[in-house]
């Protein structure tokens, strides 16, 4: 099985829809996962993902499943440890990992214990979202292991994409590859309508952990002969 998950494109936040280069953006992407054929459309049910989910569907005829669990971090996920004011935890600040106990590479249970993290709605937010996914990928043949690993029970071959959220992203990235929330927060960031793609193996003999195949891969962003907004903007988020 293949998950590509894909992140929404150009938002405005304040309407929760696409901008018109998000547009261009869901498009272009539509059309370079025409060629992935994929076979199930989920979405985040927040409105940007769903209208850059929509462009799939339409070309594919495909519905889009909505997943409630898939929404992005949201105010209850704020810290104020870094600067003294709520700030979203989305872009975690590198200066955090300076600190020893900052750096370990620890359990879910200890990840909720790490300050900054502890304080806020992020232990119960990331535990929605590993939850969620994992009962996805329950449906697609696949059951996580009390180790951290995923076990296929019978697996469906499928092509999946996901459209959701940035800081969502890297959250499941954490619980699939056993990767403390830190690390990725502070170095792993895709543009929007940048593409991840997973692999599953489908050998029902033993269990494994994902294969990274591609990390918000944005080549197909640069066909009509424009830049991504990541580079002309200087600030995706």
């Amino acid at each position: 099985m293949y998950l590509f998950i894909v992140r929404h494109g150009e938002p405005d936040y304040e309407n929760d829809c696409l901008t018109e280069t998000g547009k261009r953006e869901a498009f272009l992407t539509a059309e370079r996962l025409m060629i992935d054929r994929i076979d199930e459309i989920h979405a985040s049910p927040l409105g940007r993902a769903q209208e850059t989910a929509s462009y799939l569907a339409e070309k594919t005829g495909l519905p889009i499943l909505t997943e409630p669990w898939a929404s992005e971090l949201d105010h209850t996920t704020q810290s104020a440890m870094f600067t003294g004011e709520p700030i979203g935890i989305g872009i975690f600040p590198s200066t955090y990992l300076e600190a020893p106990e900052h750096r370990k590479m620890t359990t879910e249970e200890a990840l909720a214990k790490l300050p900054g993290l502890c304080d806020t709605g992020f232990p119960r937010k990331y535990r929605e979202l590993c939850s969620g996914l994992d009962d996805l990928l329950f449906r697609c043949g696949y059951q996580r292991t009390p180790e951290g690993f995923y076990f296929p029970l019978a697996p469906s071959g499928k092509h999946i994409a996901l459209y959701c959220h940035g800081a969502m992203i890297r959250s499941l990235l954490g619980h699939l590859f056993n990767i403390p929330y830190p690390f990725l927060g502070s170095s792993f960031h895709e543009n929007h309508c940048g593409v991840t793609i997973l692999r599953f193996d489908s050998d029902t003999g033993s269990s494994f952990v994902p294969k990274l195949l591609a990390f918000g891969d944005i080549g197909h962003l640069y066909q009509d002969g424009n830049c991504p907004c990541f580079y002309l903007d200087g600030d995706p988020f």
